[in-house]
């Protein structure tokens, strides 16, 4: 046999000899807590659950009592809370209809007014054209001049020679010295 053998073996001897002697130490040990179990923690675990069961009945005794005595008496709250936050939204309701009525004459009659205003200005500017032609014209002939001067600067700058990037190379000298109708 090797090292390794005689380790092996030594060891088995000394567990089955140890388990001789741990086995009757633990059945002693259970046996010790069954007794335990069966004399003291037994009997206070059920005397402890008959206390709990007993707290739990008065508890519930005394609670629904409370709270069926807080019930009625917010009951009474939500009940006179309701009569006077209904009368309340009810008068609330009664101003904003009166401030709804009052501001649809005011702005209706601001409309009026404003719409009687135009009709007037329009009036009155139709007859102040009437009144001063050669001015209207004048005004008239300054809003179109822009427009017309832009469009006749497109179509003339390029007809003389001016491109986008400056004056056009050799336009004035094809004009002038190449081209038979001069």
């Amino acid at each position: 046999m090797n090292f390794f053998d005689d380790v092996g073996k030594a060891m088995d001897d000394f567990g089955q000899e140890a388990a001789k002697h741990v086995e009757g130490a633990a059945a002693e040990v259970g046996k010790q807590a069954d007794e335990f179990n069966q004399e003291k923690f037994a009997p206070a675990a059920a005397e402890r659950w008959k206390q709990a069961d007993q707290f739990g009945l008065e508890a519930g005794e005394n609670v629904g009592a409370a709270a069926q005595e807080a019930g009625k008496h917010l009951d009474e709250s939500g009940q006179e809370a309701g009569e006077k936050i209904g009368s309340a939204a009810q008068e609330a309701g009664g101003h904003l209809d009166e401030f709804g009525q009052e501001a649809g004459e005011k702005i209706g009659s601001a409309a009026q007014e404003a719409g009687k205003n135009l009709n007037e200005f329009g009036q009155d500017a139709a007859d102040w054209i009437k009144d001063h032609p050669a001015e209207t014209a004048a005004i008239c002939s300054c809003v179109v001049a822009g427009p017309i001067a832009i469009g006749i600067a497109s179509a003339a700058l390029p007809a003389a020679g001016f491109s986008a990037s400056g004056v056009a190379a050799g336009l004035f000298t094809h004009i002038l010295f190449v081209s038979p109708h001069c």
